[in-house]
């Protein structure tokens, strides 16, 4: 969720900016609404938000793992009593059985976030593979250097980069905080898992997008579609 509340926002407010920007370049006159084009944008789309369901779907495999490992350090922890010894009679003290309920509760959310990561991150896979063929199959050799495609790799940089932006200072402040900052007896202490997970998962897609980006723009290449201007009144 913590991914999710950050990405879903900024993406959002992305495109309604790319689509803004795009407009306003082009004139109301000047933008094609036939349905090649119209098609075209949906699978930009489509391969994004696939991007955008894949990520965090590694997200949280990435937090099953971490809770596998270290279930106190991912989804926070209270220190509770030190157990007792073993009755005579050979009942469970009473401090033991909460810490038996606790670590079933451990169990249960790792296995959670590892089905749910695993089947996100497969279905944002096959998606967005799916919308590539199509792009590809759809597209001429020209629209592949198009500023539709340019601008789907400029807005992708910037989700992934301003989500890296809040997510990583986040991760780094929670894992340091869960180690270096004691708490009490019974004082419940935040879980670093998660943003560190999210963390973990952002982050290399937005190098890749950027380094798409910057070697587009080194390259010189300029926009191969036509840039269509309104009729002079």
């Amino acid at each position: 969720m913590t991914l999710l509340a950050v990405i879903v926002p900024v993406a959002i407010l992305g495109a309604l900016v790319l689509g803004a920007v795009m407009f306003f370049q082009r004139g109301a006159a000047g933008i094609d609404a036939s349905p090649r084009p119209l098609l075209r944008v949906y699978l930009y789309l489509g391969s994004l938000v696939s991007i955008l369901v894949l990520v965090a779907g590694l997200a949280q495999a990435v937090t099953g793992v971490l809770g596998a490992v270290s279930p106190d350090f991912t989804y926070g922890s209270s220190p509770g009593p030190v157990p007792g010894p073993v009755q005579v009679d050979g009942s469970t003290p009473p401090a033991v059985a909460p810490l038996r309920e606790l670590q079933d509760q451990y169990d249960r959310r790792t296995r959670e976030s590892l089905l749910q990561g695993i089947t996100g991150a497969l279905a944002g896979a096959l998606f967005w593979a799916v919308h590539w063929y199509g792009r590809r199959t759809l597209e001429t050799v020209e629209e592949r250097t198009s500023s539709l495609r340019r601008g789907y790799y400029l807005l992708g940089t910037a989700i992934f980069g301003i989500a890296s932006i809040v997510l990583v200072p986040m991760a780094v402040y929670n894992t340091l905080h869960w180690f270096l900052i004691p708490v009490a007896q019974f004082e419940f202490r935040q879980g670093a898992g998660e943003s560190l997970a999210a963390a973990i998962a952002v982050v290399p897609f937005w190098i890749l997008f950027l380094r798409i980006v910057l070697a587009d723009y080194r390259s010189g290449r300029v926009p191969t579609e036509p840039m269509r201007t309104a009729p002079a009144s």
